[in-house]
């Protein structure tokens, strides 16, 4: 992001480095570093149970969790990433309290869940899809507005009255900002 405008330098981002990290992290960086050039995608978060939870849809798992407040723990791929963002912003909308456990990344989230060291997985969609396929798992909710065409019969938060608060996972190209050319002011 620190590089200077050539007409050939780009940048391939995803939304923490320049939404989450800036307000976490000492950055050399801000949002006058760089200009935006096209988005590629997006894809919602999801947040998923085992296969034996008893709920079987986003509400009766908001139900679950209300009634078991503070009991259920969710993992998360990181510390004030989109992730955790997102599931803070719902479930104080929705009254409901969990304890956050933070993992390296969606991986490490993965293998908390299915050793029974968290309640939940909270991610991105990808690398829980083979567990719900095996039957181990499946997803309450997704962190978009609509369902993701990879769950479909997982609600978003239109389902919960919460499109609103969506908060995905969005890729996009961004270059470095043009210098700002000020005339040279001469003093005679």
């Amino acid at each position: 992001v620190s590089a200077q405008p050539d007409g050939y330098t780009l940048g391939f981002v995803w939304d923490g480095p320049l939404t989450t990290v800036p307000h976490s992290l000492n950055v050399s960086y801000t949002p006058d570093s760089y200009v935006s050039v096209m988005s590629f995608g997006y894809s919602a978060y999801t947040i998923c149970a085992r296969s034996e939870f008893p709920a079987q849809n986003a509400e009766a798992f908001v139900a679950q969790l209300k009634q078991n407040a503070g009991n259920y723990t969710l993992g998360l791929d990181s510390v004030g990433g989109t992730m955790h963002l997102a599931a803070v912003r719902v479930f104080t909308k929705l009254g409901v309290n969990v304890r956050f456990v933070p993992y390296g990344g969606a991986t490490e989230v993965l293998k908390g869940f299915l050793s029974r060291d968290v309640d939940f997985y909270g991610s991105s969609i990808a690398p829980i899809l083979p567990q719900i396929t095996a039957g181990k798992a499946k997803c309450m909710l997704v962190t978009s507005a609509a369902s993701n065409p990879a769950l479909p019969q997982t609600a978003g938060l239109d389902a919960l009255g919460l499109g609103s608060e969506a908060t995905v996972l969005w890729w996009g190209v961004i270059a470095p900002a043009r210098p700002i050319i000020r005339p040279v002011v001469s003093v005679v």
